[in-house]
């Protein structure tokens, strides 16, 4: 790859998480603030995640690469209970129910900070990827005819 196409990748690597992470001041500070409520914030989240595992995709091969992997298992089961009561499944996704005899809530600020450190450190796991992502030439053989076949089993996984 040329100096100057590596230099193009990393300005728009540069750009986008910039712009993700402006995204998680701007939605901290407007909690901090009180503006944005725990359900406001449950959405932002759970957005930004879906954003940052879609960018992870389009980003870094189209999904050939492990951080799409470790990104796509955090947003299964860390924003796994924000997104069933995104849907109407579950009536408070904050409640801690499991390994306990009675189920409790933590307190409303907790819970927005917890979100926004999840996604804060989804975007420090995709950024050193992002910028180290130099992409393989795939000059499929004998073996494409399995490609979409795997597709669906890592569809399947998620």
């Amino acid at each position: 790859m040329r100096e100057s196409a590596i230099m193009s990748d990393n300005l728009k690597a540069a750009i986008e998480l910039s712009v993700w992470l402006a995204l998680i001041a701007i939605a901290t500070l407007l909690a901090i603030l009180g503006v944005l409520s725990l359900e406001g914030c449950i959405w932002v989240a759970t957005l930004l995640m879906l954003g940052i595992f879609l960018a992870a995709w389009r980003g870094l091969g189209g999904g050939r690469h492990p951080c799409f992997l470790f990104l796509g298992m955090l947003l299964v089961f860390q924003f796994g209970r924000p997104i069933a009561h995104m849907v109407g499944a579950l009536s408070d996704p904050m409640q801690i129910e499991v390994a306990t005899a009675v189920p409790f809530q933590i307190s409303p600020i907790a819970a927005q900070i917890t979100l926004l450190i999840l996604v804060l450190s989804a975007i420090c796991i995709y950024a050193p990827c992002r910028f180290g992502y130099r992409p393989e030439v795939f000059r499929p053989g004998n073996e494409a005819r399995w490609l979409e076949a795997l597709y669906v089993l890592v569809l399947i996984t998620f």
